[in-house]
């Protein structure tokens, strides 16, 4: 597991919504709460650990990005300083500063 998680430091990277919105029109960009550490998950990921991860799929940790959030990070709702990490077929992404709550009417 060192060697993962030490790989998974590694391949660690900033990332813009620009390279990430092909990802997430696809399915695959999975967006993780500032509260959990980005490498755990990676390495959840990695590692098949099935009901880690979907407790965090049900606690809301874990979000497969859809088109609610593309059309809400289009609009530029959201932050552009995000963290990627590839676990794939995967890309899980870590908002670096949480994104401004939504305009009350």
């Amino acid at each position: 597991m060192d060697d993962l998680r030490a790989a998974l430091v590694e391949s660690l990277a900033p990332a813009q919504w620009e390279w990430l919105r092909p990802h997430a029109v696809d399915g695959r960009m999975v967006l993780v709460s500032v509260d959990l550490d980005l490498i755990d998950v990676g390495v959840a990921v990695a590692q098949d650990a099935t009901a880690i991860v979907q407790g965090w799929l049900e606690s809301g940790s874990l979000i497969v990005a859809d088109a609610a959030e593309i059309a809400r990070r289009d609009a530029g709702a959201a932050t552009d300083e995000s963290n990627a990490l590839i676990v794939q077929p995967f890309v899980l992404v870590q908002d670096l500063v949480a994104p401004p709550a939504p305009a009350k009417v």
